[in-house]
């Protein structure tokens, strides 16, 4: 499948006291490069219908090299298995003048939910109308969140972005 690319800085707030990206805002910037492959009015959209994308399952995480404030970085990602409510994706944090630098790996699953918490079976229609040429669609089996699970969770589409009104900032 297509690999989509998401270019980032590290600032400030992404570090810790010796200027190097605290390991939890990995998940963070992988989680960020999900919504952006998906899109931000796709997600926005989808919102206000009230379906909400969550990852619910990190398979693992992987921290090879740190990355330090002022890095200009790129996530990779590429979904791997589409369907059944659910998408796989593998990513690669990267970074240095031609992204040579592998700073993190990740393996997750991402699921859409109503505000009710409710994981939906089958794929919004934004990404089932798209061409995701390459992926495999037979469904996913996940032991964590089955279909028809609630799931539970305050966030909204990219939490640290919303404004005290829930719009996007």
């Amino acid at each position: 499948g297509e690999v989509f690319r998401l270019p980032m800085n590290v600032f400030i707030e992404d570090t810790d006291c010796f200027q190097v990206v605290y390991y939890a805002n990995y998940a963070k910037f992988f989680d960020r490069a999900c919504q952006e492959a998906i899109g931000r009015e796709e997600l926005a959209k989808l919102e206000r219908e009230g379906t909400h994308m969550h990852t619910v399952y990190v398979k693992k995480i992987k921290y090879l090299a740190p990355a330090r404030l002022g890095d200009a970085l790129v996530v990779e990602s590429k979904m791997t298995d589409l369907g059944g409510g659910r998408v796989r994706w593998e990513q690669e944090l990267r970074g240095g003048p031609n992204a040579e630098v592998l700073h993190a790996s990740s393996e997750s699953e991402t699921v859409f939910a109503s505000r009710a918490g409710v994981v939906s079976s089958s794929l919004p229609s934004v990404l089932t109308s798209a061409d995701w040429s390459g992926l495999a669609t037979d469904g996913i089996e996940s032991e964590l969140c089955p279909e028809d699970t609630i799931y539970e969770s305050p966030e909204k589409v990219w939490a640290d972005d919303v404004d005290a009104r829930e719009r996007l900032s």
